[in-house]
């Protein structure tokens, strides 16, 4: 009985996560944007500041990148379109964005969540961590870390 809503900005990578969820269509609205700490556009990297290829599970967002445009949202946003007055598991993975969406401008959904899940991308973006951490600090618990994902509960 979950109401799911995924976002990914990727086209390819939107393309693989439609195909994949197909079978819970009806549960699953998936949507081909971005969170971030502004409702707008946001342009996708590719590449590192090296030129390496990010690969699919590496393609981040950037305000200065030139890379191809995609709709981007914020979190409050998101759920509002949802029409999610409360939202009991929020999974981030945003590969180094962590630092613009946990921003004091932008925090006016945490009193609608009740648990967190996401994996910070440090060597992105140093900061990311701790810009999560000060976010949540007083507001929500911190537990064991599970593998990558840093976990959070609403107090």
């Amino acid at each position: 009985s979950a109401s799911i809503v995924a976002y990914e900005p990727d086209s390819s990578n939107f393309q693989v996560m439609t195909e994949n969820v197909s079978p819970l269509r009806d549960q699953i609205h998936c949507v081909n944007a971005a969170a971030w700490s502004a409702n707008g556009t946001i342009a996708l990297e590719f590449e590192d500041s090296q030129g390496v290829d990010l690969k699919p599970w590496g393609i981040r967002t950037s305000e200065s990148a030139a890379g191809p445009r995609v709709p981007c949202f914020r979190l409050e946003t998101i759920f509002d379109n949802a029409g999610f007055s409360s939202v009991d598991l929020l999974k981030i993975d945003i590969e180094g964005a962590e630092a613009e969406v946990f921003t004091d401008r932008s925090l006016l959904w945490l009193p609608r969540v009740r648990f967190i899940c996401l994996e910070t991308h440090d060597f992105f973006k140093p900061g990311s961590e701790e810009a999560v951490r000060a976010a949540l600090r007083g507001r929500f618990e911190e537990l064991p870390k599970s593998g990558e994902n840093l976990l959070f509960r609403a107090v």
